[in-house]
């Protein structure tokens, strides 16, 4: 039996222990499994799928998450192999229907290499279920990390030192008692978990009700001349969207409906048909409906990400608009941000209340997104105001004349253009902050979210940048410890590496020179870094204290920092991390 699957056969109401419990091997959750692995603590993850969903759902995985990920054991290189081509993907398409009129198009994020200035990894269109299978492939590697499929955490009871949660496998005559120090609720956007806890969600539940229709069709003659990973069809008997996961194969159709429409038996296999021929435009051959799934667009973040020793992540704490692909991304930085300090806090380098500044950190990101999530699904409404015009009765003759028009009418054009930020949120991907003022900031409807400038102050991530690492051109964010801190220093190595002895903290030293070459060249113009001596650098890659060029002792600046930042007014009873 793989070690990633448990029998739920068990009759008895036995107890076990793991440190760890995570409910939901999605992304969110099989990612912090493996963050977690990397930073020494073990975990188990309950899942109530036997098998996983063959819907692909998301498809855009970000390069802030592509970096993560390439720092956990998941293989890059299988990602972009198992993604959509650029030349395919890199694409939005505006047209009446699939093979109609084509309005105009715009790029989809920035996939090409220039954005490698920015992150050494462009997004990748990827399946879910392709890209958890991935997680999964990292995860088995992992020997601190139980996965249980077909059980459901049913009810959850806590103390002072952790959770007990009671856990029903299919087919078993008894839960199962769990006892975790923490539990991270990874159970989606519908979380039994979040219930449990009574923990509400803020902002509108439902702004519009969908039916997704999986299906395989060769397309790609029909699209080769409009290739594109999301195509808007404009046509008020269609007024869909199309993902294409694969031109010749894997295709999703977003047919909106009604709340009382959401019923997957008024979909049968005729009717999902006859809807994807619509959409179309013309007749195909064998198309193949896969599944039909009811789905509602939301923009909620939840009021507290922490009840105790629980935490929420990923869609249990935030659901979006899938306008801008920010989901699943947001999710994967959330449990980035709160396992380093689970283990900061178990290795008695930190203080507890290190673990409420996950939401005080988290849900600002959160709130941001979902806001320019929402915007974005608001931004739609006036590209189709243009093409129905304002008055309902004369709807299909104001289309008529916009498909007459075409792609020559420079008002339609605007109003594309105007759709630019909706696939392109750089800024979003890559620089959001944990600092108070920056987040408040980032809601101000001035801040162009395209527009991302690296930042070295603190509570930003570190910026990426190509340096020589033993003879190899690496990324600096690829050689980062993610168990531990680290300190860049670019002047006074030795002070600093004594400062860093006399604190017996796990704090690694790259020196620019020394352990690697590249950044000071590469930094040299960046005013934020005129008389920087050092960075201290969280395991998370975000900045945690710039410290300037002063004759002031280097163990006392060094120590008030991270007495600020860990809570830990005891720095050197702090056990030697290893």
């Amino acid at each position: 039996m793989a070690k990633s699957e448990f029998s739920n056969s068990r009759s008895d109401k036995q107890l076990f222990e793991t440190p760890v419990l995570i409910v939901g091997a999605g992304p969110a959750g099989q990612m912090a499994a493996l963050m977690l692995s990397y930073q020494g603590i073990a975990s188990t993850i309950v899942e109530r799928r036997i098998e996983r969903s063959s819907a692909p759902k998301a498809h855009a995985v970000n390069g802030r998450t592509l970096e993560i990920c390439a720092t956990h054991g998941v293989d890059i290189d299988r990602i972009y192999e198992l993604a959509t081509p650029a030349e395919q993907g890199g694409f939005v398409q505006f047209m009446s229907t699939l093979s109609g009129v084509a309005f105009g198009h715009l790029p989809y994020e920035r996939q090409d290499d220039a954005v490698r200035e920015f992150t050494p990894y462009p997004l990748a269109n990827i399946s879910q279920p392709n890209f958890e299978r991935e997680l999964s492939n990292a995860v088995d590697q992992r020997p601190d990390i139980s996965v249980l499929h077909g059980f459901t955490c049913t009810a959850i009871q806590q103390d002072e030192t952790g959770v007990t949660a009671s856990i029903d496998g299919k087919g078993s005559s008894a839960p199962l008692q769990v006892r975790c120090r923490y539990l991270l609720a990874a159970d989606g956007a519908s979380s039994r978990i979040r219930g449990m806890l009574d923990i509400s969600m803020e902002g509108p539940e439902a702004l519009q009700h969908f039916m997704a229709i999986h299906f395989h069709a060769d397309l790609s003659t029909c699209v080769k001349n409009n290739p594109g990973i999301l195509y808007f069809l404009m046509d008020p008997e269609v007024s869909a969207t199309m993902i294409a996961f694969d031109h010749s194969d894997n295709w999703v159709l977003m047919h909106s409906c009604t709340e009382e429409e959401q019923d997957t038996a008024l979909f049968d296999a005729a009717r999902c048909t006859t809807l994807i021929q619509r959409a179309i435009g013309m007749q195909v051959t064998d198309i193949r409906v896969r599944n039909v799934n009811p789905w509602t667009m939301s923009s909620q973040v939840a009021e507290h990400y922490r009840s105790g020793r629980v935490f929420l992540v990923g869609d249990a704490a935030h659901r979006f608009p899938p306008t801008g692909g920010l989901g699943l991304n947001t999710g994967i930085g959330d449990v980035q941000n709160i396992t380093w300090k689970i283990a900061a806090v178990e290795r008695g380098w930190a203080g507890e209340s290190l673990l409420d500044t996950y939401q005080t950190e988290r849900k600002p990101v959160a709130e941001v997104n979902s806001a320019q999530s929402l915007n974005n699904a608001m931004k739609m409404f006036e590209l189709f105001a243009y093409l129905y015009g304002n008055d309902p009765e004369n709807a299909a003759e104001r289309f008529n004349q916009a498909k007459r028009e075409g792609s020559g009418s420079i008002a339609l054009q605007q109003a594309i253009e105007a759709q630019r930020p909706h696939f392109d949120s750089l800024r979003l991907q890559l620089g959001y902050s944990y600092d108070e003022v920056d987040q408040r900031n980032e809601l101000s409807e001035a801040v162009n979210i395209s527009e991302y400038e690296p930042s070295f102050k603190v509570g930003k991530s570190l910026p990426h940048v190509w340096v020589n690492n033993n003879y190899q051109r690496v990324s600096l964010l690829q050689i980062l410890p993610v168990d531990r801190f680290a300190m860049i220093a670019f002047s006074d190595h030795s002070e600093w590496q004594s400062a860093l002895e006399q604190l017996n903290l796990p704090i690694y030293l790259l020196a620019d020179g020394d352990s690697f070459m590249g950044v000071a060249a590469a930094w040299s113009d960046a005013p934020e870094l005129a008389d920087v001596s050092a960075l201290l650098i969280r395991p998370d890659r975000h900045i945690a204290a710039v410290f300037a060029m002063t004759n002031e002792s280097k163990l006392e600046r060094l120590r008030g920092a991270l007495t600020a930042v860990l809570f830990n007014s005891s720095l050197e009873s702090a056990q030697e991390y290893v």
